[in-house]
């Protein structure tokens, strides 16, 4: 089983040092959801590098991915109701 990038079915006599690096960055996207913030607090040189570290399984990615998706279409919905509310106020002002 592997959690955050350390293998915790091996000995964990055997877990190294940089180990925890990938532990580290990993919590801290899985946090702060933000690439470039979490680039920065690991301190790497290339943004490809904090990438790898990230581990992220696709079942996260996945879920993630729902919850944009459907927050913008509940939104859009939302935007549209509210400007034909706003539209039909208006028509009946302007009757009035």
């Amino acid at each position: 089983m592997e959690v955050a990038g350390v293998d915790l079915t091996h000995d964990p006599t055997q877990i190294r040092i940089h180990d925890f690096r990938h532990y580290f960055v990993t919590l801290f996207y899985l946090g702060s959801r933000n690439l470039k913030a979490t680039h920065e607090a690991a301190r790497h040189a290339d943004g490809k590098t904090t990438s790898r570290y990230a581990h992220v399984d696709n079942e996260l990615v996945d879920r993630i991915y729902d919850q944009v998706i459907n927050r913008q279409q509940d939104e859009a919905v939302d935007n549209v109701s509210l400007f034909l509310t706003r539209k039909r106020v208006k028509q009946h002002q302007n009757i009035s």
